[in-house]
């Protein structure tokens, strides 16, 4: 269920369990490819993991999927604060 591992990956990530985390929201990604919110919580899961160029390519990917633009530039903030 990719929701499941989508929230999984969450709460691991607010565990600082960023490797465990990243795994289902992949997992998660793999299952549910156009889940804006799945790419958004990987891209930062990316992030955490050094791999900011990747985590663009996940927000621009949730861009063109449709997210929301607020969500978006709150993510691309979180991440350039970091």
């Amino acid at each position: 269920c990719a929701e499941a591992h989508n929230r999984l990956g969450i709460v691991l990530l607010q565990r600082a369990n960023v490797k465990e985390g990243g795994e289902h929201l992949a997992r998660a990604n793999v299952l549910s490819p156009n889940d804006t919110s799945t790419l958004l919580h990987l891209a930062q899961a990316t992030a955490l993991n050094g791999r900011l160029d990747m985590a663009e390519q996940h927000i621009q990917l949730a861009e063109r999927l449709g997210a929301d633009p607020k969500l978006v530039q709150a993510v691309r903030s979180e991440i350039r604060a970091a």
